[in-house]
């Protein structure tokens, strides 16, 4: 699903629910990035002690801050194998796992006693179902749900953690029946136990299944007309489902508001989960007096994480209740104020940020909209922040989930996709696997590469654009004859093909036919030669967007040879504000000393 088709709440809750939802109970106010540094460091230290029980315990938590800040990928493969191994080692169960590097060995006084180890086991596989499902695939999920129980036995609490994964794993595969039983059974489990603070979770996801099972799709006023009105109603089961839906929310909430300040991140999932309830089931203006209720409740008991979420639970029940330009106002207000929170508030500013580039692109996209090009560049602004603020915390997955927007922004806004080491790691990936591919005249390199990126939590679509795609497949596509059909590639890959093969037609096209009169310049290379010179032109004063002829005719002899002006070589050039500008320098100045000096560069495309 591209951005455009995306609707706010899918976006709105990055990081918050929708990728670590058997993760609410943790409420550590480190940043994953904290979090790594703060385990490796508990590492060194159970190492140089020769604690083997403290080792085991840190290489766990080094595999969870690996999976919050670097993704299911290698890293984090790497960081739970080396935490099973060092388990295995406390726990007597691989005495040759001591000599594997790194790894204390345990002795008799140290080792795990079973009720140690099937804690600590428990929790790898937990760690493994959520990397599982990172990589969209449910199925490992419920092999390690399946894990759990058979390590559970009789342990009610375990098995209301298992049954909380299969749960899951059971709606990420649209299996909504099988979901509200596995949700059901971990809140009979977790009541057997008598532990409030799993049973809310537990309801949780019994919320969240429920609402999966309602299909009704209710339409916001602002789009409502009168027959989509009478329509809200839905089909009996599905009212019905999302009304109960709406009750386990609501019990779920009241239970983190009876456990304990510890509750703060569940309690903030709870009332997202409530308010896209009563969203679905048409009561807006009950979703926005529920979110600023709970909003002024926890702002006087001062659990600021969960007063963070509240705000962005409030911003989208507003959101849904108002029409893009109404709804605006609102949303930036929620973000000044969550500006304030520091690192705990860090998630929500990503969510109702990213819910600001989202409104303002609505609106500079409605062909009504009055200067669209300054409203997206203010959609390129927030967006950017966004991408800051998760960078900066190291929540990988809301990385992603923010460069795939602003990609897809900034090609409808003609802007040059946005710097990224992990846009470049995946561009770098699907080139070597297209020229293996072409090498060995088989597309197994190519699927394989597809492969790893997707283990890795990074969807190729939308991270790359359209034109990223053509240049990492143009091995695929060169001037010889080609050796495979395109319907062969991988899925992830054939939204892009059409535009390749166009691509590769129109370079065959122009090898016959001779030349063409104008050809796009690069400007990387181009300012980059204009700074080996002397001349440092930051991001702001980049704003050329180039054209020039061909290299053959661009030398003032070939110049000269053209004496007919109408028949000269023409060079246009495209200007824009750069994305990383301050808003001032956007609307104050309208011929900005950037815009004046960029005029001229147009003149250094002769000079390649």
């Amino acid at each position: 699903m591209s951005w455009q088709e995306s609707t706010v709440a899918e976006l709105m809750r990055t990081q918050v629910w929708a990728h670590t939802e058997l993760d609410v109970w943790d409420d550590d106010h480190l940043s994953p990035k904290q979090r790594l540094e703060a385990s490796l460091q508990s590492l060194a230290a159970a190492r140089k002690a020769s604690d083997a029980r403290a080792a085991a315990a840190a290489g766990i938590a080094i595999a969870e801050a690996r999976l919050l800040a670097q993704g299911p990928g290698a890293e984090f493969r790497a960081a739970a194998a080396e935490a099973q191994a060092q388990l295995a080692v406390w726990a007597g169960k691989s005495p040759d796992a001591a000599l594997a590097s790194g790894t204390v060995s345990s002795s008799t006084a140290q080792m795990a006693t079973p009720q140690e180890y099937t804690k600590s086991k428990r929790k790898l596989l937990h760690l493994e179902a959520r990397a599982a499902l990172a990589r969209n695939r449910p199925s490992e999920a419920l092999q390690a749900a399946g894990e759990m129980l058979q390590l559970a036995e009789s342990d009610a609490r375990l098995k209301a953690a298992a049954r909380q994964v299969e749960a899951a794993a059971h709606r990420r595969a649209e299996g909504t029946s099988a979901a509200i039983q596995a949700a059901e059974e971990a809140v009979s489990c977790a009541r057997e136990a008598g532990d409030t603070g799993l049973e809310a979770v537990s309801l949780l996801c019994l919320a969240e299944a429920f609402l999966a099972a309602a299909k009704t799709q209710i339409v916001p006023p602002r789009q409502a007309s009168v027959p989509a009105i009478a329509a809200m109603e839905g089909a009996p089961e599905d009212n019905e489902q999302a009304k109960k839906a709406e009750r386990a929310a609501k019990s779920a909430l009241e239970l983190c508001k009876n456990v304990d300040k510890a509750a703060s991140r569940a309690r903030a999932a709870a009332l997202d989960i409530l308010v896209r309830t009563l969203v679905v089931r048409g009561q807006f203006a009950e979703a926005v007096r529920v979110a600023e209720e709970e909003v002024k409740a926890l702002k006087e008991l001062r659990l600021r994480r969960a007063e963070a979420g509240a705000l962005a639970s409030f911003v989208e029940a507003h959101v849904e209740n108002q029409d893009p330009t109404g709804s605006l106002p609102s949303v930036l207000d929620a973000l000044g104020r969550l500006q304030g929170f520091g690192g705990v508030g860090a998630a929500s500013q990503v969510r109702v940020a990213l819910t600001a580039a989202l409104l303002f692109t609505q609106i500079g996209t409605d062909p009504a909209s009055e200067n669209p090009g300054r409203i997206l560049d203010s959609a390129a602004k927030y967006a950017q922040q966004a991408l800051q603020v998760a960078r900066k915390q190291g929540h990988f997955a809301a990385e992603i989930d923010v460069l795939g927007f602003l990609s897809s922004l900034h090609k409808t806004m003609a802007l040059d996709p946005p710097r990224s080491t992990v846009r470049q790691s995946v561009f770098e990936v699907l080139l070597r696997g297209a020229t293996e591919s072409v090498e060995r005249r088989s597309l197994v390199p190519l699927s394989v590469a597809v492969r790893e990126l997707e283990e890795s939590g990074m969807e190729v679509y939308p991270l790359l654009v359209e034109n990223d795609l053509s240049l990492a497949l143009a091995p695929l596509f060169g001037p010889s004859e080609t050796w495979f059909s395109a319907s062969d590639l991988p899925k992830a890959l054939k939204p892009i093909v059409p535009a390749t093969e166009h691509k590769a037609a129109a370079s065959k096209h122009e090898s016959a036919a001779g030349p063409m009169v104008m050809r796009e310049t690069n400007k990387m290379p181009m300012y980059s030669r204009v700074r080996v010179g002397g001349i440092q032109y930051g991001p702001r004063f980049r704003q050329i967007e180039a054209f020039r002829p061909p290299e053959e005719v661009v030398t003032k002899s070939a110049l000269s040879q053209y004496t007919d002006q109408n028949r000269r070589p023409a060079l246009v050039s495209l200007l824009r504000p750069s994305s990383e500008a301050d808003e001032w320098e956007v609307k104050e100045l309208e011929w900005s000393p950037c815009y004046v000096d960029a005029a001229l560069h147009s003149t250094f495309a002769f000079g390649g």
